[in-house]
């Protein structure tokens, strides 16, 4: 085998120019590579419209390499640039070689007939230690920019003659002969260089930004399109840990936090259940479990209904056309309003009211259709609205119009709670926003109150007077169900019903539109392990028992704050006034 040549590479890893170079104006792009510096220019007269942008480039851009070393007793043989040429562009190679790391003169200078040479050609058969390199590149017209790519150089290796009757070389007077095998040596040795560069495009830290989504679908992980470059790869690089944690608490966050960008919290229910022992000093308590002194019983599972105060949607009202200020947060049982020119908020005044116009308002929950069927959603609006059900865009007509009616269709199956997000915009005069559905069995109608529900619960179920609705209350059994248990399930119904069960907390704050809390539904269904569920909690500001909040992980309840000191405190929702018992300091 021969011996590689020192090679030498101006652009490294892809991403960074080395020290030993300098350009003027040239930039470079994201991954490295060099083009001539570009200026955004309007078209239009007035720069501050902004209507269209063209962009030009500079006349000429310069990269100097300066005093490269072949090394002690050894000399340059090849210089090469992989450059992208458009129309109306123009690449210059040019070179100089000396003995020591003076600089050349302008004499010394050689311009390069092509952007891959033998420099023995160029500088009539000498050769030298140092090289000195310079490309040049040019736009003639400023609509377009050459780029540069690379810029290589190999030192000298064993010739092909070396391996040829000895005839050839003492026929080879002119040397023609072994330039011409060192063309073929050249090709050969960019294939046996890419050959073994080949581990550099399957490492995420050094592999082109097209061959990521390739590398990921290799190992089955999906690249969040919303993530940055450095972020895929890194994310890429630690694939190997990640899946070491998959479908574990510590994995399932780290993923959701890397795709996300979003912090939860896992609590699993069975560390919330406890087995009562005599003699060990555990007191009863509200979830206490009492193993059964014979297993031959049944123990009922509960069911918990969702709050019927609940049923409708969250209406965050905003002062602006674009969501501007937070107003006002209410429960709106249905979505059917005709305002005309008045507020849709009289009675907010703090701390001023609540304008007719120029506002907008986002619904937010799930909705739960009665039938397996493709239901049409009508809405009716003056001005703008944007319906999305289950993360998908239905109706999105974001303009200025009188009463319009919008339409959009998607497939839906009976029983299954489906994210809604319903957002409206008001500019000016009348204010009517309404939301209607259909479908073969659903006759046109207000989307009611009962198939809505203000919070995200695919479990939610409401409470009905149907005795054969499935479902068992505390206190029912089945008789006859329940059988003699063999020892291996002693205690077994103490952990069967939550053992798979978890709940992930998240700040509201963190990810509040329904398409971003679809997307995280769908990454835990995708790396929790299979026989498991969950339940999403999303923590907002208000505490409400049995709806999203877990005593000792997520609430503090604490005594009253501080009392109210006339001058030096402002009135709010917390403030109160000190009791005649109080001492005044």
């Amino acid at each position: 085998m021969l011996e590689s040549p020192t090679l030498y590479r101006v652009l490294r890893d892809q991403r960074q120019w080395d020290e030993a170079v300098s350009f003027t104006g040239l930039s470079a792009r994201i991954d490295g590579v060099l083009q001539l510096n570009a200026l955004p220019v309007f078209a239009g007269s007035d720069p501050c419209a902004k209507t269209e942008t063209i962009t030009t480039y500079g006349d000429s851009g310069e990269l100097n390499a300066f005093a490269l070393d072949a090394g002690e007793n050894q000399v340059w043989e090849r210089l090469w640039i992989e450059t992208i040429i458009p129309a109306e562009t123009t690449v210059i190679l040019q070179a100089a070689i000396t003995h020591n790391d003076t600089a050349p003169s302008l004499q010394d200078w050689q311009t390069a007939p092509s952007p891959d040479l033998l420099l023995r050609t160029l500088f009539f058969n000498t050769s030298a230690r140092f090289l000195w390199v310079k490309v040049i590149l040019k736009s003639h017209t400023g609509l377009a920019s050459p780029t540069l790519l690379q810029v290589q150089a190999s030192t000298t290796q064993p010739s092909y003659l070396d391996h040829l009757p000895a005839i050839y070389r003492r026929d080879d007077t002119s040397g023609f002969l072994e330039r011409w095998l060192a063309l073929f040596r050249a090709e050969l040795g960019d294939w046996d260089r890419r050959l073994q560069e080949q581990p550099r495009e399957f490492d995420a830290r050094t592999a082109a930004e097209n061959n990521l989504d390739p590398l990921a679908a290799w190992i089955a992980l999906d690249l969040p399109a919303r993530m940055a470059v450095p972020e895929q790869r890194e994310l890429l690089a630690d694939a190997y840990k990640l899946y070491q944690h998959r479908s574990t608490p510590a994995g399932l966050r780290e993923m959701v936090r890397r795709k996300l960008g979003i912090n939860i919290h896992i609590f699993e229910a069975f560390r919330d259940r406890h087995i009562w022992r005599l003699g060990e000093g555990l007191g009863l308590g509200l979830d206490t479990g009492l193993a059964a002194a014979t297993p031959d019983g049944i123990i009922v599972p509960g069911f918990t209904y969702a709050d019927p105060q609940l049923a409708g949607l969250r209406g965050d009202y905003y002062q602006g056309k674009r969501f501007e200020i937070l107003r006002h947060t209410r429960l709106d049982k249905t979505v059917s309003f005709d305002w005309g020119a008045a507020s849709p908020l009289p009675d907010v005044d703090k701390p001023v009211n609540f304008p007719a116009d120029q506002f907008s308002i986002r619904w937010t929950g799930q909705i739960r259709p009665r039938y397996t069927e493709t239901y049409n959603f009508r809405t009716v609006s003056d001005d703008g609205v944007r319906l999305r059900i289950n993360g998908r865009l239905i109706v999105d007509n974001w303009t200025d119009h009188p009463p319009t009616t919008d339409l959009g269709q998607i497939q839906l199956e009976a029983g299954h709670w489906y994210p809604i997000e319903l957002e409206f915009y008001e500019n000016g005069r009348s204010a009517r926003i309404e939301l209607y559905w259909s479908s073969m069995s659903q006759r046109l109608e207000v989307v009611p109150t009962e198939c809505l529900y203000s919070r995200l619960d695919r479990s939610a179920q409401f409470a009905s007077t149907n005795l054969n609705d499935g479902l068992m209350k505390i206190g029912q059994a089945i008789v006859g169900e329940s059988r003699p248990q063999t020892p291996e399930q002693f205690g077994a119904s103490l952990s069967d019903d939550y053992a798979h069960l978890f709940t992930v907390i998240v700040p509201a704050s963190q990810i509040a539109h329904a398409s971003q809390r679809q997307a995280l539904v769908e990454l835990i269904e995708a790396e929790k392990p299979a026989h498991t569920d969950f339940k999403l909690c999303f923590i907002e500001p208000k505490f409400q028992v049995g709806a999203q909040a877990l005593v000792g992980i997520n609430a503090i309840v604490s005594g009253a704050g501080p009392a109210l000191r006339l001058g030096n405190s402002q009135l709010g929702l917390a403030s109160y006034l000190k009791s005649d018992t109080e001492i005044t300091q």
